[in-house]
């Protein structure tokens, strides 16, 4: 009987060093995530406003963008899209802050619905 309090007593104090040491890696984490940086944080208002002047967006809108449609950033440099999701721990928002931070503008994303059967557009 003892010996069965003491398996319980030592499995709780486990299972609370465990609990303990996943929400101080997920703190960690977020943590990481507001150290990241875009280059426009450096920029000012009125370097933001010629972008946009120019029909561009800045790093952080375009971060923005992918997200909004779910895309993952292409490989580059670093290799294969899959080298990139391994290198960022699959951690995409610090993933594309840092493909973004490659350029200081970018063309925004236009997309059209359109349908192929439509004849008025065949005409």
């Amino acid at each position: 009987m003892i010996n069965e309090i003491i398996v319980s007593v030592a499995s709780a104090a486990i299972l609370s060093l465990l609990s303990c040491a996943i929400i101080a890696f997920w703190a960690s984490r977020s943590e990481k995530a507001k150290d990241c940086k875009l280059p426009e944080e450096s920029l000012s208002e009125e370097q933001i406003r010629e972008i946009h002047s120019r029909g561009m967006i800045t790093p952080a809108e375009k971060v923005k963008e992918w997200e909004s449609f779910d895309l993952c950033a292409p490989g580059d440099a670093i290799g294969s899209a899959a080298n990139r999701c391994k290198k960022f721990k699959h951690h995409c928002h610090e993933c594309l802050i840092d493909y973004a931070s490659e350029k200081d503008e970018y063309h925004p994303l236009e997309l059209s619905v359109c349908n192929i059967y439509d004849n008025k557009q065949n005409n």
